[in-house]
């Protein structure tokens, strides 16, 4: 069992990587907040003394000027870099590297909130849906989306979307 602690205000969404081994959470406050859920344990230079390695110091990631509404781990293979994908009120999506935990890109191209955002099958392609009523489809190696899916009539707001890949 995981205990997570100060998380209990503010918490929108949570995502497991594809290891199972990490865990990112967005928050009202407008951060992002990693544990590592591997609970190992390492020697420091002091051999009296341990280096808790589980989560104890878990890094925020801060960059989004809104509540972050999506958290969205990248598909990629347990050596490869992994990435994290953010939704986040202030109309911006951010790529992560989770090995520095620092901005990689900001996405703009919505006009109000982006409420989800979800990666392709195989890490290049991504979607986006946000109360402009839209959905937009991206990709990791341009800065502006590849197509924008309009349509939805009225007050709809796209606040929750999945990706599809047919072989």
């Amino acid at each position: 069992m995981y205990t997570f602690f100060h998380t209990h205000d503010g918490m929108n969404c949570v995502d497991f990587d594809h290891q199972q081994s990490r865990i990112a959470a967005g928050f009202s406050e407008s951060y992002v907040k990693i544990w590592n859920l591997a609970s190992e344990r390492r020697e420091s230079r002091n051999a009296s003394e341990e280096i808790d390695v589980s989560g104890t110091g878990s890094p925020r990631m801060i960059g989004h000027s809104a509540p972050v509404y999506s958290v969205s781990w990248s598909p990629t293979p347990a050596k490869s870099p992994a990435f994290l994908l953010t939704a986040s009120g202030d109309k911006t999506i951010r790529l992560w590297s989770a090995d520095t935990y620092k901005a990689v890109v900001v996405y703009k191209g919505h006009s109000q909130p982006v409420w989800d955002v979800k990666w392709g099958p195989f890490g290049q392609y991504f979607v986006s849906g946000s109360g402009d009523a839209t959905g937009r489809i991206w990709s990791v190696e341009h800065i502006n989306p590849l197509r924008i899916l309009a349509g939805h009539l009225g007050d709809l707001e796209v606040s929750s979307l999945m990706f599809h890949f047919l072989i």
